[in-house]
């Protein structure tokens, strides 16, 4: 039945899309319409009375459980929606979990799925002394079980997670910086974010305070450097948020002046202030002690998510603009 399929389309893609980022309810709701989507060539069924006429002429020519119901259908429908990843390519990964999830659902039950369609042999997920009766109190067991998972592995805000069960018991590094851009950058009231993590390169564990995200990495200060720590450099990543604050945004363009003008406003501050961006024009440096987040050449520099009060560079601006991130004790 079609509110079977939804749970279970439901809870497959909590557990997969949850090992990368916040499941969202917009997800959620595609990875649904697809796990029903296969049921289009049922006349009777939830998508099939919406769809009447293609359903109708679906099971004329093909019947139940053929067509929509293979690999093959699986492999042209995900293809088809690839146009999906230019929005996000979350929504693009609901088309294969949410068909995928109704194929397997449908070969826990005691008629099973013909995967390999024209090839007319069932498929089952299940031992034979398992296989579920459609329609039976097993098929509402199974409903019911389902969706408890489902809103476990899910994990969305509105039942109170940020990130999914899974997320937390087999953390990626793409869920975590998605926890850190949702729950810790941005204007407003915030927690200031440490950042604890193995850095593989130099074998060493690397625990400091994020100043950022460039998209690739996380930014982190830690006593004596800057570590961009990135998907293929880190292991065992964890976030703690300690002590409130207010970040602040804010944008500068500099034509014409000395880099001095980077300071302004914030030369008697004791609050971190955090710049990004780019500045073109003649400059030197006495010692550059942060090469991974202050790029520096005879006529650019490039700073990324650096603290202001680590600069050391001299010379003129031509043209730039900078971005500040300024963290205020709140309250």
């Amino acid at each position: 039945m079609g509110m079977s399929h939804a749970a279970f389309g439901l809870f497959l893609y909590g557990l997969v899309g949850g090992m990368f980022c916040d499941v969202t309810l917009s997800y959620l709701a595609v990875a649904v319409l697809f796990a029903l989507i296969p049921d289009v060539d049922q006349p009777q069924s939830a998508l099939g009375m919406f769809l009447f006429p293609l359903s109708r002429w679906i099971n004329k020519k093909y019947g139940h459980r053929t067509v929509t119901h293979s690999l093959r259908f699986l492999v042209i429908m995900t293809v088809a929606a690839l146009p999906l990843i230019f929005i996000d390519w979350m929504y693009w990964l609901a088309v294969p979990v949410g068909i995928f999830a109704h194929l397997m659902s449908d070969g826990m039950t005691v008629s099973g799925v013909p995967l390999l369609y024209p090839n007319p042999t069932p498929f089952f997920f299940l031992p034979e002394r398992m296989l579920i009766k459609t329609g039976s109190v097993h098929e509402i067991a199974f409903f019911a079980v389902f969706m408890m998972l489902a809103a476990m592995f899910a994990g969305v805000s509105y039942i109170g997670g940020s990130v999914s069960i899974i997320a937390k018991i087999m953390p990626s590094f793409m869920s975590i910086q998605k926890q850190y851009i949702s729950q810790y950058d941005g204007a407003g009231e915030r927690e200031l974010c440490y950042v604890s993590g193995y850095y593989i390169p130099i074998s060493k564990k690397v625990e400091g305070i994020c100043t950022g995200s460039d998209g690739i990495n996380l930014i982190v200060k830690t006593n004596h450097s800057y570590y961009l720590l990135g998907k293929s450099n880190t292991d065992k990543l964890k976030l703690r948020g300690e002590g409130k604050v207010n970040v602040t945004l804010s944008e500068r363009r500099l034509e014409n002046t000395l880099v001095s003008a980077l300071y302004e406003g914030y030369k008697d501050t004791d609050e971190p202030v955090i710049v990004t961006g780019e500045l073109h024009g003649e400059f030197y440096t006495l010692e550059n002690l942060y090469p991974e987040v202050i790029k520096v050449s005879s006529n650019k520099v490039s700073l990324n998510h650096v603290l202001l009060s680590d600069l050391n560079i001299n010379g003129y601006v031509e043209v730039g603009k900078v971005h500040y991130k300024v963290l205020s004790p709140a309250g």
